[in-house]
């Protein structure tokens, strides 16, 4: 009796939603001095200054991901990090750093698509190589093989230090920094979040400090306005910066363009239209008009978001002032409430093993109740689905098998989607 009272909920819910538009904005501040967090349903969550870090590590247990601060904030507020690779020698050369020519050596910059892949990560090769270090199958910690070079602009000053990545020691971050010539060395750490409530955790090697700079809980926010790098067109190997809109953890979008928007029945829309990328919003819903000198924002274009709870939402934006304010003008209408009604997830546990893995992988998860459809799903790291299958599951635990050996060395993300969440883990794929 009390599933059927919880289904003639959800069926109330959707038949009297209003589906209205609230118009609302953000406001970045002159220079986009500020990221924006956004939830959907409540409206802004947190305005925090971009200026005040220059390291975020990923969070949770088995992660690798480490990103610079390129927000390139304008005037006496600048605050931006660039990240060159030491090419004169490995860890060995600590003692002898030397940064002649560091003009001339290989810039990272974080991936414009990924919150997994940061500047620290570029250069992988595929497991065991992380870029900053290797996998050691012996301690089964990540060890930090390489030098670099963090270039610091700090309003009209430039600092240079010299760092290390030392290791991942399971869910603790080690690492060092010093001026060139060795003085003022640190030795820090962090101990890594819980990846239910936040995805990066934010480092200052100016002062050691470490900002609180993401609201407490994943559950609170669905978007970022923030400044990021972005692979421009049409070759798409030169960075700039850019002001955009990137999707918390978890959270789907599909866009729509070129379309009639009023008319537009979005349940047309399939699992395949919804994207995991998190930049599917990105910055190029408004481009730059030379000709009058203003910001235009793009016709006939929309983005329907599905948030952890399985609500959607469609986005549409409405003016944009560019660096002048950093305020962004939209619509926000909700199409379907989700599980809202429910909040409780219906899968109790979700695992994968062997984590990494070179053949077969079992997908390991309870669920609470009856599920008509499960969904997993493994995906690479630019959102394509490399393989899926869909289950039907009684109450209890249920293990499902994959042969991955077919797959290419690297990082991979398995999605448990049953019945509007989305339960992730990472994939290592020797």
């Amino acid at each position: 009796m009390k599933r059927n009272n919880t289904i003639f909920t959800i069926l109330f819910s959707l038949a009297f939603l209003s589906v209205s538009a609230q118009k609302d904005s953000v406001q970045m501040e002159a220079g986009y001095a500020n990221d924006i967090f956004y939830s959907l349903l409540n409206g802004q969550v947190k305005k925090s200054p971009n200026n005040t870090w220059d390291l975020g590590f990923r969070t949770g247990f088995r992660t690798d991901g480490i990103f610079v601060n390129s927000t390139n904030v304008a005037g006496p507020t600048v605050r931006t990090s660039k990240l060159f690779l030491y090419p004169k020698g490995n860890i060995s050369a600590w003692s002898t750093f030397d940064t002649t020519g560091h003009n001339q050596w290989l810039e990272y910059n974080n991936s414009d698509s990924s919150w997994e892949f940061g500047a620290f990560n570029r250069a992988a090769s595929g497991f065991p190589d992380f870029s900053w270090g290797v996998y050691n199958t012996t301690t089964k910690l990540v060890e930090g093989d390489s030098l670099y070079l963090l270039e610091v602009t700090n309003g009209a000053s430039k600092i240079y230090k010299k760092l290390q990545i030392i290791d991942k020691n399971f869910g603790v971050w080690h690492f060092r920094y010093a001026d060139v010539d060795g003085s003022n060395e640190v030795n820090d750490s962090i101990v890594a979040s819980n990846a239910d409530a936040k995805i990066l955790d934010y480092y200052s090697v100016l002062d050691g400090s470490k900002p609180n700079h993401e609201p407490d809980s994943l559950k609170d926010w669905d978007i970022v306005f923030k400044r990021y790098d972005e692979l421009i067109p049409p070759t798409f190997t030169q960075y700039y910066p850019v002001m955009g809109i990137w999707a918390n953890k978890d959270v789907v979008v599909a866009e729509v363009r070129n379309t009639n928007i009023a008319n537009f029945d979005y349940t047309t829309l399939t699992a395949n239209d919804y994207k995991v990328t998190a930049n599917i919003i990105g910055s190029d819903w408004k481009n730059f008009d030379m000709s009058i000198f203003q910001w235009v924002i793009e016709d006939s274009l929309a983005y329907y978001i599905k948030s952890r709870t399985g609500a959607i939402w469609r986005l549409e934006f409405l003016a944009f002032g560019g660096s002048g304010n950093g305020k962004t003008v939209f619509n926000r209408t909700q199409m379907s409430p989700g599980l809202s009604v429910n909040p409780v997830a219906p899968v109790a546990s979700f695992g994968i093993y062997p984590n990494p893995t070179a053949g077969n992988l079992e997908v390991v998860f309870e669920n609470r109740d009856n599920s008509v459809k499960n969904t997993i799903k493994i995906m690479d790291m630019a959102g394509k689905v490399v393989l899926q299958r869909n289950v039907e599951c009684t109450p209890g635990f249920h293990a499902n098998s994959f042969d991955v050996s077919a797959l290419a060395s690297g990082v991979y993300i398995v999605n448990l989607e049953n019945n509007g969440h989305v339960i992730s883990q990472k994939l290592i794929k020797e």
